[in-house]
This record gives structure tokens, sequence and C-alpha cells, in this order.
């Protein structure tokens, strides 16, 4: 015969949530606590110019992992940031190029065809190759987008990467704020060097805003 629970405990399995699941319930709550209630959007009921239009990429990855480059699952990053700039009323999408098969030409002819105003590229060191070859790829061709690096890579090494003259920011830290406020400052013709977050050359000099 099975044994019995000791006397007082239940004989019902214990739950034991997984690793991944308790990341995602704390990244909610800080958010929840971060944001607070989604406000409405900016576009709704006022007059405004029109929303930026803002591609977010995660470069190809294939130089580095080959065939392992491309996962079946979005960057929770990236969609983290296009979560924020929807609800400010942007018109935001996310591009994959691995997952899709993207060429940094093909991401030229997208933003072309999309007519878009910022450019956000992820990138971790391994892919930061990949990130700086699109980065000029569309500058060459599209030379009136913003284009900004975020990532760890460019939190920790801003430098290298702001030095970079098809790159117009780098953005330290999480990205989802500092991208908002970038995004309105275009929208609303106001000065984006002092926004905190975001590093930039001007007269040879690294600026860094706080």
């Amino acid at each position: 015969a099975p044994a019995l629970p000791p006397q007082g405990q239940s004989a019902r399995p214990r739950f034991r949530p997984s690793r991944q699941l308790l990341i995602l319930i704390v990244t909610m709550l800080r958010l929840s606590a971060k944001w607070g209630p989604a406000p409405e959007p900016r576009h709704s009921n006022s007059i405004q110019e029109e929303p930026v239009n803002i591609r977010l990429v995660n470069p190809t990855q294939g130089a580095i992992y080959g065939k392992f480059g491309a996962i079946s699952q979005p960057h929770m990053g990236l969609a983290y940031i296009a979560a924020i700039l929807e609800r400010d009323g942007h018109q935001v999408s996310l591009i994959d190029m691995d997952y899709e098969g993207m060429t940094p030409e093909k991401v030229v002819d997208l933003l072309r065809e999309k007519g878009t105003h910022l450019l956000g590229i992820t990138a971790t060191t391994p892919v930061v190759k990949s990130a700086v070859d699109l980065a000029r790829t569309v500058k060459a061709s599209c030379p009136s987008i913003t284009i900004v690096v975020g990532g760890i890579h460019a939190t920790i090494l801003p430098h290298s990467l702001a030095q970079e003259e098809a790159i117009d920011f780098v953005v330290r830290g999480e990205g989802e704020i500092t991208m908002a406020e970038l995004a309105a400052a275009i929208e609303n013709g106001a000065d984006t060097t002092k926004l905190a977050g975001l590093s930039f050359f001007k007269l040879d000099q690294l600026v860094f805003g706080f």
C-alpha cells in the first residue's frame, strides 16, 4: 500500500515554478511598478505631429553561430521596448534578421517602404560587428534615419559604438524609457542630446546623458 503522508500534511504535490517563470513574474512586477497604469496614447485626442515610425532589429548571428543563430521566439528586450513605444502611439515593428532570412539590403528596402524615422538595433558582443554593418548599410542608403544601438555591449563599451559614424546614439542600460523619450523628442523636434541613457560623440568627445 502507498505510504500515507504525515498527519497534518496534504498529499497534493507541491507546485515548483520554473526559474524562467519566476524571472517573468518578477520582470512583470517591476515593469508594473515602474510605469504604473498605461496612459492614454498621446495621439488619440489631440492634434499632434505624426507618430514616429520605428523599426527594432535583432541583427544576424549567422557569422558567429551559423545555422544555430536563428531562434523561433521573439527577442524579449526588443518586445518590451516595442510595447512602451506602442503605448505612446508610435508605429513599431520588430525584425529578426535570421528568423526572417533578411540581409542588410532587404532591411533597407523594408525601412524605405515603411517610411522609417528611427531604427533601433540590439547587439551582444559576439554580434556587434553585424549590428555595425547593418547600421552602415542603412545610413549609406537612408541618411535621414536616426540609428540607435543598444544592448549589453553598448552598455559596457559605449565608446566603441558611439565613435562609429553610422550610429547616431548609443543607449546604455535598460532602453524602454530612453527610447520612449528619444521618440518623443524626434516627434516634437526637441533636443535629443540631453536625454538620460544616451551616449554620442560631439566635437570628438564622448557625451554621456544622465
